[in-house]
């Protein structure tokens, strides 16, 4: 191996003015990198100022001047329409909500004092049609009177929805009022005589032919 190889010390060592010299070199030449890197992004700025500059030594104000900024803002964003699987997943719910109510409502009418029942006969004719869904409300025996419609159980267990035709004052020396009745289409009136334990109540509603499709 070569003794100039091993040797550890420089022949020459640079005086204090020489590495100055270098580290103020190196100094100015990173603070001249700097400059032009932030240079760089702010030549649109300065562009703008001059523009501005301009436009004030010839005499026009700020006012004039039209707004940059109101160009680059982005124009509002309509809302997009509601989507038709969304309407029908909507409609959908609210059907269902709708069923379970009424669902609801009419195990629970006996609460209300409201009964139920169908028209399973043509007796009422047009006036309450057969396949109808009759609605009668207990009312005090005291407030009927003849042409009410009116819903009872018979002796046979069948419920009827007749018409009041009249009215017995003191049944079977009761001292209670009975009634007769009679379907609109009928001949002849119904044999059996209405007391006040076999009254369901009066027909406040029906909805037309909703169960006729179930009746034979």
């Amino acid at each position: 191996m070569d003794k100039k190889d091993l040797d550890l010390y420089p022949e020459h060592f640079p005086s204090p003015e020489e590495l100055f010299q270098i580290d103020l070199q190196d100094t100015a030449t990173v603070e001249k990198q700097e400059q032009e890197q932030l240079k760089l992004p702010g030549e649109g700025d300065a562009a703008k100022d001059g523009m501005v500059t301009a436009a004030a030594g010839n005499g026009a104000s700020d006012a004039d001047m039209p707004d940059a900024g109101a160009k680059e803002e982005e124009a509002p964003i309509a809302p997009k329409p509601a989507s038709k699987y969304r309407v029908i997943k909507f409609f959908s719910a609210g059907f269902i909500i709708l069923i379970l109510a009424i669902a609801l409502f009419i195990t629970n009418m006996d609460k209300f004092h409201l009964h139920c029942y169908c028209m399973m006969t043509e007796s009422m004719g047009d006036t309450i049609p057969k396949g109808s869904v009759v609605f009668s409300y207990e009312i005090p025996m005291e407030e009927l009177q003849i042409g009410d419609v009116i819903t009872y159980i018979n002796s046979q267990g069948i419920s009827v929805t007749h018409q009041i035709v009249s009215e017995i004052e003191n049944y079977n020396d009761t001292g209670s009022r009975a009634f007769y009745t009679k379907g609109t289409e009928n001949a002849a009136v119904d044999e059996e005589a209405v007391t006040h334990d076999m009254i369901k109540g009066k027909v406040m509603i029906y909805i037309p032919y909703i169960a006729k499709p179930f009746i034979h």
